[in-house]
């Protein structure tokens, strides 16, 4: 027990790094990236402001702290005890912002033929979340390496992040806006909805209708979609 309480006191103060330089941030959020990644220790920062600290970095100039924030936060989305300290913190709009702030028209919106596809994420099927696994380089038909676009990246993680946020009811209830004010209703659906219509040939976008059948188990998502006309299109 002592040794644990060691270990927790450690990790606030690795925490705390992330206020500090770019490089100490990448030092810290390379090793809060595997503490992160199993149910074990995860529990380790049950107690610390990691939630708070790493949504903080998202709005980050640099893409590589995003991408890092964003890991870290799908990592710790495996449990509902983050998700719900997430929700607490506005995740879903804050992502719906980054998500604004990176989606534009010059995206491409189809894959470059002759290229290997690889997911950077699986589907754990008793807790319906997606983790993190290691990307393969990705070669073209010549067998030269294609450079990871940290833009489609963000995306991707961001889509990710809220695929596990919603696979919760506490997630579910946060990303339809139910309980807050009623101009924030729903729209962080119809915004990744949008943005999925539009880019239907980009498979950063392949998340959009997982997080849509999450939000339809709600009777307001169900009904909104239906309204709208969402289900068809899907």
């Amino acid at each position: 027990m002592e040794g644990e309480s060691e270990q927790v006191e450690q990790i606030k103060d690795l925490i705390g790094f992330l206020r500090a330089s770019k490089k100490e941030k990448m030092g810290a959020l390379e090793i809060i990236t595997p503490y992160s990644g199993t149910e074990e220790t995860r529990a380790l920062f049950a107690t610390t402001d990691v939630c708070k600290e790493l949504l903080r970095l998202l709005p980050e100039p640099d893409a590589d702290l995003t991408v890092g924030a964003l890991k870290c936060l799908i990592n710790l989305s495996q449990d509902e005890s983050y998700i719900k300290q997430m929700c607490e913190l506005n995740v879903a709009f804050r992502i719906n912002d980054l998500l604004k702030q990176h989606v534009k028209q010059d995206i491409k919106n189809e894959n470059l033929d002759g290229e290997e596809l690889v997911n950077s994420a699986k589907l754990n099927l008793a807790d319906g979340v997606f983790e993190l696994v290691k990307k393969d380089i990705k070669v073209n038909s010549q067998g030269k390496i294609i450079e990871e676009d940290k833009t489609e990246t963000i995306i991707e993680c961001a889509f990710m992040l809220l695929n596990n946020l919603t696979a919760t009811t506490p997630g579910q209830r946060h990303a339809l806006g139910i309980e807050g004010e009623a101009k924030f209703k729903f729209i962080i659906a119809e915004s990744i909805f949008g943005m999925f219509c539009y880019f239907t040939k980009n498979a950063i976008f392949d998340f959009v209708p997982n997080i849509m059948a999450n939000l339809a188990c709600l009777n307001e998502g169900r009904k909104f979609m239906i309204d709208n006309k969402y289900i068809e299109a899907i």
